[in-house]
């Protein structure tokens, strides 16, 4: 089961599902391409190698498991799009349930949410020409962006935990920003739909 990123639906407590933490299995980046296979890539020990917040306390406070979801299908008429990020509460956990640590879960969740927009845009207004190799190309580009964003995220957050013992510094900061990142893309906050490929530039 898992949740498709929404604007009017925050991450809840209990969405965190999973029992135990200590789990390196990392971000997914998932699509399908032209031909229906479905494309993986999953970054192992993603967070024991970058997010030294949670290495240097006994337990890990959380772990949102979320999945870029660029899904497309070129057709003879059009290329379309299915592609919410999704948020998985069976695969993810929070030992510590405190509202700075369920911000900083919906942070990452939106940073997905951002990248997918962006996605979205080039399908709509991209020179791609319909090409599968070409997305996928600009596909992987995004998934090495969300992993720089997430990392950049969690050593601000580490950072601002030593400082003062909680992330509220660094979770307001990342919410403006984000935010204003979903506002400018905005037009392109559907997750589901087509471009006609005469209206392709």
């Amino acid at each position: 089961m898992s949740l498709p990123w929404q604007g009017n639906r925050k991450l809840r407590f209990e969405d965190f599902k999973k029992k135990s933490g200590n789990d390196t299995t990392g971000y997914w980046a998932l699509w399908k391409d032209s031909t229906g296979v479905l494309q993986d890539t999953v970054v192992a020990n993603y967070y024991a190698d970058t997010n030294l917040l949670f290495r240097a306390i006994p337990d890990t406070f959380s772990h949102g498991m979320v999945a870029l979801n660029p899904y497309y299908e070129i057709t003879e008429e059009e290329i379309i799009y299915d592609n919410p990020p999704l948020f998985y509460p069976g695969l993810s956990y929070m030992s510590i349930r405190t509202p700075d640590i369920l911000c900083h879960e919906q942070i990452h969740f939106d940073i997905f949410e951002v990248f997918a927009r962006k996605f979205r845009k080039y399908l709509e207004t991209g020179n791609h020409s319909g090409s599968a190799k070409v997305i996928n190309k600009y596909a992987n580009a995004l998934t090495d962006s969300i992993l720089l964003m997430n990392r950049q995220y969690d050593l601000d957050a580490k950072i601002d935990f030593f400082q003062t013992g909680n992330l509220n510094k660094s979770d307001s900061a990342w919410n403006r920003k984000i935010n204003a990142r979903l506002i400018q893309l905005s037009v392109f906050d559907d997750p589901l739909g087509g471009v006609p490929k005469k209206k392709r530039k």
